[in-house]
């Protein structure tokens, strides 16, 4: 049997959902709007009481659905028994001495050509809680952890999300324990 290594992310994340909507759809979510003086968000996070053919806003993600923590505003922190390791900014685990690695990817769908709606389920809680299993009789090498980071962009709003933590190569199952905090949609109409 070997040793575990714990490996959580603390603090805030999303979960955020891209769809793509007709121009009907929209206008009746509009219409919705206006008639009950609501925000989109309020609108959408009970979307098939107003779209009833649709599903529910997490599954309109015929463009992206992400999970991930807030580069921003949350902690990377590794545990190898008695030593913990905490990363407040992710970044740092590229600087010597840990050496590990950090991979950023660019995303941004939105090209005008279809109606666009980006929901977001905004969570605070361990947003990733997992471990690795290694042989007693080797240590831990923070230089083989990669964390891999979606850069999502829209619109005027731009956020990064820690999305998959790799321990040579091999992705860490990470389970959340989280709380919903706030809910909010973004509409970005077809040119």
């Amino acid at each position: 049997m070997g040793k575990n290594i714990g490996i959580r992310v603390v603090g805030y994340g999303q979960e955020l959902v891209q769809g793509t909507f007709t121009d009907e759809e929209v206008e009746i979510l509009e219409n919705k709007m206006e008639e009950d003086d609501r925000s989109l968000g309020y609108i959408t996070f009970d979307l098939t009481e107003v779209l009833p053919e649709s599903y529910d806003w997490y599954d309109r993600d015929d463009e992206l659905h992400v999970y991930g923590a807030s580069v921003e505003n949350s902690t990377l922190i590794i545990t190898d028994g008695d030593k913990v390791i905490e990363f407040d900014n992710v970044w740092e685990l590229e600087d010597d001495p840990h050496n590990g690695e950090v991979d950023s990817e660019e995303i941004s769908n939105f090209n005008g050509e279809f109606n666009m709606i980006t929901s977001i389920s905004y969570e605070k809680g361990w947003i990733m809680d997992g471990s690795i299993e290694i042989e007693d009789d080797k240590e831990f090498d923070i230089s083989k952890l990669r964390v891999d980071i979606k850069d999502i962009m829209f619109d005027d709003y731009e956020n990064s999300l820690i999305t998959a933590i790799y321990y040579e190569d091999e992705e860490i199952y990470c389970d959340p324990d989280t709380r919903g905090k706030s809910f909010e949609s973004y509409l970005d109409k077809r040119d």
